[in-house]
């Protein structure tokens, strides 16, 4: 079967296994950014590749290809991971294990999730109780999939007409600004709601609790 789309396993604390395997299918190719490879073991699925600079493995799998770098690097293992994928020419990517240990590296990962959109591609930051994604002069449909409340933020210094629709608050040709979160909280109103920003990137997130 021919992968079309790249899942990206980080090592952040990520205990939900069942999550873990309702997320990964035999249409992904899946990196092992480092210590991801202790969440894909426990799980039971082996990857098609395991890249960093694999500081948090004692030792090595023989039967994974692997790619080892520096430990002192610009780039995070994650980040590394997803330039592999695109030049693998993957264009839809899912991150897992890149939420809720250090908050730099949460906020990292946001950064690569604005990373990819800048290189033409798109990208998922999820873990069991959240899913984060951008939007770039673009609308989407999003149907209510039981997340309890659904949050947006300008991660530009602004966003100009911003609209949200099937909401509790919605909005229409809003300009949103990067230093007033009016986007957070908001709540689904009906089977789906249609998010759009003209001009700008659009942090989305829906969240469970």
């Amino acid at each position: 079967m021919e992968k079309s789309r790249c899942v990206v396993v980080g090592a952040a604390p990520m205990e939900e296994v069942d999550f873990l395997r309702s997320q990964i299918g035999p249409q992904d190719f899946v990196i092992c950014a480092d210590g991801g490879y202790r969440h894909l073991q426990k799980a039971g699925i082996t990857p098609d590749l395991l890249m960093g600079d694999l500081d948090s493995i004692d030792v090595l799998p023989a039967n994974i290809p692997t790619v080892k770098f520096d430990p002192v690097k610009d780039d995070t293992d994650t980040r590394i991971a997803l330039k592999e994928g695109l030049r693998r020419g993957f264009e839809d990517f899912l991150i897992l294990g890149g939420t809720g240990a250090r908050l730099d590296h949460t906020i990292a990962n946001l950064q690569n999730l604005f990373y990819l959109k800048a290189q033409g591609a798109s990208g998922v930051l999820a873990d069991a109780s959240t899913r984060a994604f951008m939007l770039q002069d673009e609308e989407v449909l999003l149907p209510d999939e039981g997340y309890r409340y659904l949050s947006v933020f300008s991660f530009t210094p602004q966003c100009l007409g911003v609209s949200l629709q099937g909401v509790k608050y919605p909005l229409s040709g809003y300009t949103m600004e990067s230093h007033f979160p009016i986007g957070v909280s908001n709540e689904f109103t009906d089977i789906c709601c249609k998010i759009g920003v003209k001009q700008g990137v659009l942090l989305v997130l829906l969240v469970r609790e």
